[in-house]
């Protein structure tokens, strides 16, 4: 196959480099099989329905075992013990093509306010180094979310 058409499917596959980056981080932190999930890739940490993107290619993986949460990042190789609301943040953030969809999808599920809402996705946003999502077919709206 031409070296042009493979990087012209590549690149209408944005979610392949995102799965070699995934299989790299199981070899990275010697993952057993079934010992933990990272969220996109066989189980998402909350599903809320309301998701309209997906997290980009290179942002940190959301991963889940049976006693943490952690956000790994496969680029720098920094690993972040994650509490449960701060996973939530970064679960939503990551899954959300703007900071109002981010705001509106963690003020339902921790149940804070709008505001504080989109201050906890500022943070993370920030001091996590995670990334809005790459826009996806779907588009929804959390209504409902006092502001």
């Amino acid at each position: 196959m031409p070296a042009d058409v493979l990087a012209s499917d590549l690149a209408a596959r944005e979610w392949v480099g995102r799965y070699l980056l995934a299989t790299d981080l199981m070899k990275m932190l010697r993952l057993a099989n079934g010992a933990a999930t990272i969220s996109g890739f066989g189980g998402a940490f909350f599903e809320d329905h309301l998701a309209d993107a997906e997290p980009l290619t290179a942002d940190p993986f959301l991963i889940e075992t049976a006693d943490v949460f952690v956000l790994a990042d496969t680029t720098t190789l920094r690993r972040r013990l994650l509490s449960r609301p701060t996973a939530m943040v970064v679960a939503a953030t990551q899954t959300s093509s703007t900071l109002e969809v981010a705001a509106e999808r963690t003020a339902r599920q921790l149940g804070v306010s709008a505001s504080e809402a989109r201050n906890l996705c500022r943070e993370a946003l920030t001091a996590l180094d995670v990334h809005l999502g790459r826009r996806t077919g779907a588009s929804y709206r959390a209504d409902g979310v006092e502001q």
